[in-house]
């Protein structure tokens, strides 16, 4: 075998090390978010800093558990123009989304609250934690 052989050989079985322990060792990577749009979202009921009681534009009910890394600042009876969030799996993260939420204003400026429909939140189980 000729030098220039040996190292060939040589230089291939290092690549081929090199790439084997890049696949063994590689760190699994953030997971996998979607991010989801929403528009004329009420909120019926906080339940707790992260945990919301909601109601699509259709009608649909349901809880909403935000990640704990932003508080939203809203409250029941408020309408959500638009809300926006990356769906995380276990919780809805609203920091890296613009903007996450806008709270539905009057002419002046002031938030408008509607008092909460007594069949939109009879009878729905509490969201587990």
């Amino acid at each position: 075998m000729s030098k220039m052989s040996v190292l060939l050989c040589v230089l291939i079985a290092g690549i081929t090390v090199f790439l084997a322990d890049m696949i063994i060792n590689q760190k699994p990577g953030p997971p996998v978010s979607e991010t989801v749009l929403m528009h004329n979202v009420h909120v019926l009921r906080t339940i707790d800093d992260y945990h919301y009681l909601m109601k699509t534009e259709d009608g649909i009910v349901f809880h909403a558990h935000f990640c704990s890394t932003y508080e939203p600042q809203f409250d029941g009876g408020m309408i959500l123009d638009v809300l926006q969030y990356e769906d995380r799996g276990d919780c809805w993260d609203l920091r890296r989304t613009h903007p996450a939420y806008l709270i539905r204003r009057d002419h002046n400026g002031r938030i408008i609250k509607e008092a909460p429909a007594r069949s939109d939140t009879t009878g729905l189980p509490e969201p587990t934690q």
